[in-house]
C-alpha cells in the first residue's frame, strides 16, 4: 500500500475486520468486505480515466453501492459530486459544470438522462460500485494537500440551478465532528441513514458521520416509517437525523403501532422544515426512549446547531439549539451569519460568492432570533424559496417551465402551507383562455425534465398577478392572493 489513505479510509481499519460496517435491506457488509469492495470500486474508477483532482458524480439512493462509491472516490484522491438520484436535467448541468471525469448513475437512471450525460463523461452503473473482486489492499493516491478540494456539495439556488458548495480537506474532515462530540457517539452507535444521501442530510449526518464516529451505517433507499422501525428494531440504531416530516411520520406510526423495538433510538434531530412544539411533543410521548429535538445545518458548513443532551426541556421544545463547540454565529440584519473550521471555501464557479464573507463569515440568507442565553431559532428564508419537506425549490425555475405552458399567460409559485412537509407548490395561472388542469401542467413539468418534488400540487386561476410598474413579481403579495382563494 503507498500513498496517503484518507480519513474516512483510516477510520473504517480502524475498527474489527469482521464488524457490521453498512448494512440495507437485505444485504450487508462487514469491514473486511467494505474494504475490498472500496478498493474495488477504487480501480474500476481508475480504469475509468478517474486521476487525483477529478470529479466523480454519484447519483445513487441511500445503499451500499453509494457507499462503496464514496470510499472509492476518496481513494483515488478524486473530488466527490454526491446528488439526488432522480435528478434530470439538474443531473445533467451538474455533470457539466464540473466537468466529471465519471458518473455513477442508479440502474433505474432516465435513458434520456443517461444518453446526455453519455456525451460529456464516462457512465459506470450502480452495480459496478460494488465490486467482486475482493481486492484486500486499494492503490492510493498520493497524499493530499489540506486546502485540496474533496467534495462539491450541490444545492439549489434562489435562480433555481443548483450550486455546489466547494469543501476542502479540512472542511470535509470537520464536518461531522460536531454532531460526534455533542452526542458522544462512538463504536457502540450505530447511525440510520433515512435521508437521501444525495443531500446533504443524509450524507453528512449520516454516511459521513458513521465513519466519523467508526461505528456501523444502516442505509434506507427510500423514505417509509414501517421499514425505519424495523431497520431500528433489527440492528439497535442509535442516532438518525432526518427531514422533519419524517418525524411527523415516525410519531404517526407508533402511534398505532407502538414504540416496540425502537427503544434503542437514542437521537433523533430533524430539521430543513420548521418543528413544531405540538410535534415535538407528540414525539416525547410516541418515543419516551429518544431525545427529539430540532437541528440547523447548511450544505456550506455542515451541522450549526441543536440542543445538546442536557439542555433544559423547554429549550429542546422551542429552539433550535445552541451552536456546535467548533460553530460561531451571529445576527446581521435579522440574518443569520455563520463562522467555523469546516464552513465551506466558496462555490464551485464563484457563483454567489458574496455570501462568503472577507473576515470568515457565511450568511446564510436564513432569518432567526438569537435569546439571551444563546439558543437559536430559525425564521425562516429572508429570499424567496419554498421549503418542502426539507428541500428547498425555487419559484423562478417551476415558472419558467409553467410559462411555457400554452395555456399559461402569466404564473407565479408560491408555498401554501401544509402541516406535515411544511408547504406545497401552489400555482397562481392566468391562463390564455381555457385553464390549464393540474394534470396537464405537471405533464408538462414532467416532459420538460423538471424533478418530480417541485411539480405543482396546487393549480389556482387568478385574473392578474402583482407587479411592480417595471413588471417585476411582487412575491410579497402572493401570500394575500392565496389566502383570497
Amino acid at each position: 500500500m503507498s500513498g496517503a489513505a484518507p480519513p474516512e479510509w483510516q477510520s473504517l481499519r480502524r475498527r474489527p475486520a469482521g464488524a457490521l460496517a453498512a448494512a440495507e435491506p437485505g444485504s450487508s457488509l462487514t469491514v473486511a468486505e467494505l474494504c475490498a469492495a472500496a478498493s474495488d470500486t477504487a480501480a474500476r474508477l481508475r480504469q475509468a480515466g478517474v486521476v487525483p483532482d477529478d470529479r466523480v458524480v454519484l447519483a445513487l439512493p441511500s445503499s451500499l453501492a453509494f457507499v462503496c462509491g464514496y470510499l472509492g472516490v476518496r481513494l483515488c484522491g478524486a473530488v466527490l459530486v454526491n446528488v439526488p438520484w432522480q435528478w434530470r436535467r439538474e443531473l445533467v448541468h451538474v455533470v457539466t459544470e464540473t466537468e466529471a471525469r465519471v458518473a455513477i448513475l442508479h440502474d433505474d437512471v432516465d435513458p434520456k438522462v443517461a444518453a446526455q450525460i453519455g456525451e460529456v463523461t464516462t457512465i459506470l452503473s450502480e452495480t459496478d460500485s460494488v465490486g467482486e473482486e475482493k481486492r484486500a489492499d486499494p492503490a492510493l493516491a498520493p497524499a493530499r494537500d489540506a486546502d485540496d478540494i474533496a467534495w462539491l456539495a450541490y444545492s439549489s439556488g434562489t435562480t433555481g440551478t443548483p450550486k455546489g458548495a466547494v469543501h476542502t480537506e479540512t472542511t470535509l474532515a470537520l464536518i461531522a465532528d460536531g454532531f460526534v462530540r455533542r452526542y458522544g457517539l462512538g463504536p457502540d452507535d450505530v447511525v440510520l441513514v433515512a435521508a437521501p444521501v444525495g443531500h446533504a442530510v443524509g450524507f453528512v449526518y449520516g454516511v459521513r458521520l458513521a465513519l466519523a464516529a467508526e461505528c456501523p451505517v444502516v442505509l434506507m433507499p427510500s423514505w417509509d416509517a414501517a421499514l425505519f422501525a424495523e431497520l431500528t428494531d433489527r440492528h439497535d440504531c442509535t442516532f438518525v437525523a432526518a427531514p422533519t416530516p419524517f418525524l411527523f411520520d415516525v410519531v404517526e406510526h407508533t402511534e398505532l403501532h407502538g414504540a416496540t423495538g425502537l427503544e434503542s433510538l437514542r437521537v433523533f434531530l430533524c430539521g430543513g422544515a420548521p418543528v413544531s412544539t405540538q410535534l415535538l411533543e407528540r414525539a416525547r410521548q410516541a418515543l419516551p426512549h429518544t431525545d427529539a429535538t430540532a437541528y440547523y445545518g447548511t450544505s456550506e458548513c455542515g451541522g450549526v446547531t441543536t440542543c445538546p443532551p442536557a439542555a433544559p426541556e423547554q429549550k429542546k421544545l422551542t429552539t433550535d439549539g445552541l451552536p456546535l463547540e467548533s460553530m460561531e454565529v451571529r445576527l446581521v440584519d435579522r440574518e443569520l451569519h455563520v463562522r467555523g473550521p469546516q464552513l465551506a471555501t466558496g462555490y464551485w464557479g464563484d457563483a454567489e460568492a458574496q455570501r462568503f464573507r472577507e473576515d470568515g463569515w457565511f450568511a446564510t440568507g436564513d432569518e432567526a432570533t438569537i435569546d439571551a442565553d444563546g439558543y437559536v431559532r430559525l425564521g425562516g428564508r429572508l429570499d424567496d424559496r419554498i421549503v418542502r419537506g426539507g428541500v428547498n425549490i425555487s419559484p423562478v425555475e417551476v415558472e419558467n417551465v409553467l410559462a411555457s405552458h400554452p395555456a399559461v399567460r402569466d404564473v407565479a409559485i408560491v408555498g401554501a402551507p401544509e402541516e406535515r412537509l411544511g408547504a406545497r407548490v401552489a400555482a397562481l395561472v392566468v391562463a390564455e383562455g381555457a385553464a390549464p388542469t393540474l394534470d396537464e401542467l405537471r405533464e408538462h413539468c414532467r416532459h420538460a425534465g423538471l424533478a418530480k418534488l417541485k411539480w405543482p400540487e396546487l393549480v389556482l386561476p387568478v385574473e392578474t398577478l402583482p407587479r411592480s410598474p417595471s413588471g417585476k413579481l411582487l412575491r410579497t403579495e402572493l401570500g394575500q392572493v392565496l389566502a383570497a382563494r
